[in-house]
């Protein structure tokens, strides 16, 4: 089953997340009553308060799995070689999906919803989604894009990432819009952003290692929000 489409739509409101995850896929094969197991991994400290999930359209059962229980089907899928590079994500929970049948030589989709308390602290509030391995992939993904809306009683100060180039745009000082698309996707690591909340002064922020590299920080100047006028 090849992956060709991900789009993921987010829409934060005082720190709460609803997620919308809608994947393109296609089957090759023609074997009729085929089934396949879609599995979405969880960083170990990610709460989800709940989730619901569809499949063409249809609602379909799914189950998130603890780290023990994770641990096991990753030890279970490398040790029959099917693909070691989930070794990456030892330690993390799954969201586990049962798709059946999968219909042959034909595109189907699978959209999930899922809603997340997120941790700010000192104002920063980290996201990380597309937690996609590159040696996961054969082929490139044909077309992802990523779309965030962040809401806040406070002043949104900024949005960025460390991770992937992003446009920023605003409606006011209490709301921002990031965006990201691009074709023939080739992962590089998990699609990480953040955001800044305040006072509408100029801020500073310090984030130490943001890839995860050791000895490397990242340095944020936020000037103050700008609002546009009504027009007389």
């Amino acid at each position: 089953v090849e992956l060709r489409e991900t789009h993921a739509r987010m829409e934060i409101r005082e720190n709460v997340a609803t997620k919308r995850f809608r994947m393109v896929f296609h089957n090759p094969n023609s074997a009729p009553n085929a089934e396949a197991t879609f599995f979405m991994d969880l960083e170990p400290d990610q709460k989800v308060d709940r989730f619901k999930v569809k499949i063409a359209g249809k609602e379909a059962e799914g189950e998130i799995l603890d780290q023990e229980k994770a641990r096991k089907i990753y030890e279970d899928i490398v040790r029959k070689k099917k693909d070691p590079a989930l070794l990456e994500y030892y330690g993390y929970k799954l969201l586990r999906v049962r798709i059946f049948p999968l219909p042959p030589r034909s595109d189907f989709e699978v959209e999930i919803e899922t809603i997340e308390p997120l941790r700010a602290q000192d104002g920063i509030v980290r996201v990380q989604t597309l937690n996609a391995s590159p040696s996961s992939f054969q082929k490139p993904i044909g077309r992802v894009t990523i779309e965030a809306t962040i809401s806040s009683s406070r002043v949104v100060k900024g949005v960025f990432s460390p991770t992937h180039t992003v446009n920023v745009s605003r409606r006011d000082a209490h709301e921002a819009r990031m965006t990201y698309e691009k074709r023939d996707y080739v992962p590089s690591g998990p699609f990480t952003f953040y955001y800044t909340l305040g006072e509408n002064d100029l801020g500073a922020t310090l984030i130490a290692a943001p890839d995860g590299e050791e000895g490397a920080f990242m340095l944020s100047l936020t000037p103050p929000a700008e609002v546009n006028a009504p027009p007389a």
